[in-house]
């Protein structure tokens, strides 16, 4: 069976918003593994990173859904152990200084993402106009970098369940479209 790994971000947890809802969604089509990070709103570099070495068993045959930090953390966990998944949904991600968070600068890799590079059908970058924390144009610079498509929400804010997103149907449709074969 296909493991399908939630990975939130900042202060976030795969079960209590719209991740959670993905993984409830999922059905007996994927294994779904939630990645938990002790005290997420602390972002401590190590703490992130070692949360993915010990909870990740499978990559190449594995498909990911990340949020934000979540998303800057996975790229990390991908650049340092050299694997690349099936398929991701990254939502909101960026690797570029975010003001009010300069925490954050800690966590990108400022190497290459070529390696990294997910040219397929099997991921893509998913960002909201109205996002008050991620521009959404840091998020499209990340899709370039990876070389896959980018969508472009009208609404959505940083997809948090305090703004009132507990559902994401747009993951779901790419998940049902792209990689149940």
């Amino acid at each position: 069976m296909k493991e399908l790994y939630l990975i939130d971000g900042y202060g976030g947890s795969p079960k209590v918003n719209w991740l959670d809802w993905v993984g409830n969604q999922i059905g007996k089509n994927f294994q779904v593994k939630k990645v938990f990070v002790a005290r997420p709103s602390e972002a401590v570099v190590d703490k992130f990173d070692r949360a993915l070495f010990e909870q990740i068993n499978e990559v190449e045959d594995a498909y990911f859904v990340c949020h934000s930090l979540g998303c800057v953390s996975l790229l990390r966990y991908l650049i340092n152990s050299k694997r690349r998944p099936k398929g991701i949904i990254f939502v909101s991600p960026f690797d570029q200084h975010i003001s009010e968070y300069d925490m954050f600068d800690d966590f990108f890799v400022h190497d290459s993402l070529e390696f990294v590079s997910m040219t397929s059908h099997n991921s893509i970058v998913i960002s909201s106009q109205d996002d008050p924390i991620i521009p959404w144009q840091f998020s499209q610079q990340i899709a370039k970098k990876l070389t896959i498509p980018f969508l472009l929400l009208p609404t959505g804010g940083h997809f948090r369940a305090t703004e009132g997103v507990i559902t994401l149907p747009e993951v779901m449709s790419y998940i049902n479209n792209h990689w149940k074969q």
